[in-house]
């Protein structure tokens, strides 16, 4: 598996892990990027059987998530390369009970992408919410740079 750097907060979290899963987030917009980046990175590269922990415990349930689980599992730990690494991040909106945050992600080629990740507070922590077609973005887009996002600093 390739590593993504995602950020940490000893303030917003995460403030445990077990597993996969990295859990125990603020309620405040830091613990809201903090568990969008987390979250949707996680469900998603998590080798073995870590990707469906993360997806049990952290992604709300619903129609996109059951879609999502059984392509993933179709899928098995054959990824390709359509790892990234995220660069930034800008809040589109925040409220105490959901976030919705657009993030930047560098290509293994170096370009830019943006996608829309949507958190759902939801029984004492954030969850991620996804599309009906299984996906955590609406759309994707690619980005010219990084203006109007704030960068995430220590990676490059």
């Amino acid at each position: 598996m390739q590593r993504i750097a995602v950020p940490v907060s000893a303030e917003a979290g995460p403030y445990s892990h077990a597993g996969a899963v990295a859990s125990g987030f603020q309620r405040s917009p830091v613990g809201a990027l903090m568990a969008a980046t987390q979250i949707s990175t996680r469900y998603l590269v998590s080798p073995g059987d870590g990707w469906r922990q993360v997806t049990e415990q952290q992604v709300l349930p619903g129609p996109g998530r059951d879609l999502y689980m059984r392509a993933r599992a179709a899928a098995g730990d054959d990824l390709g390369e359509a790892i990234t690494q995220l660069a930034g991040y800008r809040f589109v909106t925040y409220s105490p009970d959901v976030a919705v945050i657009q993030l930047a992600s560098k290509s293994t080629n170096g370009g830019l992408v943006g996608t829309t990740i949507t958190v759902r507070w939801s029984g004492g922590d954030w969850r991620l919410e996804l599309q009906p077609n299984g996906g955590a973005s609406p759309a994707s887009a690619p980005l010219a740079d990084l203006t109007y996002y704030t960068a995430f600093s220590g990676v490059n």
